[in-house]
């Protein structure tokens, strides 16, 4: 919650989380939301998908002969952690938002890791998911409703603001509606 122009909104409206050190303490962090205030928000950043990639896990189903197997690895063990703070999740009216800050290149057009040029769309196209618990859409349906309805446009980080702020009940003049993936009337256009 540290990212500019998103914690001044939420500091006094909800409880702010910092970042637990590792899966048990988010499941343990998750599990004392609570308290006085309607939202409680928690932004997870885990380096785990940059290098050098380390999978916690003793099971490697990739091996770890090669650069790319030591990441596949690791997306697994982010996979492990994601379900982790789901399960933790599932009864509460919840909605967790992942996306990836930037992709990784692995010898296309003989680019590697990341940082590389504009056009490298390896690096730009990041996976992004929305999940919600079945309270969190019983109390929401129209959020819920137009999250599917957008969930095949165009979506970038322009969106990752105007969404949070939107999910936590904020209004703010800075806020740009068609760029809110909860409005019904989102556009896929790039911030100019």
């Amino acid at each position: 919650y540290h990212a500019p122009n998103i914690a001044p909104l939420l500091k006094d409206r909800m409880l702010l989380h910092s970042r637990p050190a590792g899966p048990q303490e988010y499941a343990r962090a998750m599990q004392e939301l609570q308290g006085e205030h309607q939202y409680n928000f928690m932004l997870i950043e885990d380096g785990a998908g940059h290098q050098p990639y380390h999978s916690e896990s003793p099971v490697k189903p990739f091996g770890e002969a090669c650069e790319l197997d030591r990441y596949d690895n690791t997306l697994l063990d982010i996979d492990r952690r994601l379900c982790a703070i789901i399960d933790t999740m599932r009864d509460k009216e919840a909605l967790l938002f992942f996306t990836s800050d930037h992709g990784e290149s692995f010898g296309e057009n003989d680019r590697w890791g990341h940082g590389g040029p504009r056009y490298a769309l390896e690096q730009r196209h990041v996976c992004a998911f929305i999940w919600y618990s079945d309270l969190y859409a019983q109390k929401h349906p129209e959020v819920i409703a137009a999250l599917r309805q957008n969930a095949p446009a165009f979506t970038s980080h322009d969106h990752v603001y105007h969404t949070i702020i939107s999910l936590c009940g904020i209004k703010s003049e800075v806020q740009i509606p068609q760029q809110d993936m909860t409005n019904p009337q989102l556009t896929d256009e790039p911030l100019k």
